[in-house]
């Protein structure tokens, strides 16, 4: 890909970043009380004006974040939990786009796949017109392996195309 326009995918990612944090952490903690007042706790019954500020992937919260806090109420869970992942549904506007993949692991970027490839790391740089992320995976000398994720998860296994900045270190291989 041309180096201009990765410099431009990276431009987008910051205005999404801004974007993110205004809808999410300035006008979500808000308007997301009004949506679960007026679902009344059943997330089918969510505003669909309100739609970017729902999550569609874990609705409320998975079972784990229940058991994670027992003493919290569960308003303030359901609450939590879309404040934890803001404006999350904005990843289903985008999921049908077809990226283009530029890579050094074409059999995929997995850590089995990795050592099946008999690679140490793995690279994926994905676009599907302004939108663009870059994947790294590496095994660890330890017998595990990390990875990072910038920008949208573009080509990736994760239902539409998602935002994120992250860091996963040391994980089991096979897990």
């Amino acid at each position: 890909m041309n180096p201009f326009l990765k410099v431009l995918h990276i431009g987008s990612w910051v205005i999404l970043a801004v974007m993110k944090l205004f809808f999410g952490w300035i006008v979500g903690p808000i308007v997301i009380p009004f949506g679960l007042l007026w679902s009344q706790g059943d997330y089918d019954r969510w505003p669909k004006i309100l739609y970017p500020w729902g999550n569609d992937e874990d609705q409320f919260g998975p079972a784990w974040w229940a058991i994670k806090h027992p003493k919290w109420p569960n308003w303030f869970l359901r609450y939590t939990w879309l404040l934890r992942n803001p404006v999350n549904n904005h990843r289903y506007l985008f999921k049908d786009r077809k990226p283009k993949i530029e890579t050094n692991a074409p059999a995929g970027l997995e850590a089995e796949q990795l050592i099946a490839q008999g690679l140490r790391s793995g690279y994926r740089w994905a676009w599907s017109g302004p939108f663009a992320g870059y994947r790294k995976v590496w095994l660890e000398t330890d017998g595990t392996y990390s990875e990072r994720w910038y920008g949208w998860k573009v080509g990736s296994s994760v239902p539409g195309m998602g935002f994120t900045v992250q860091r996963r270190s040391h994980r089991e291989i096979g897990k």
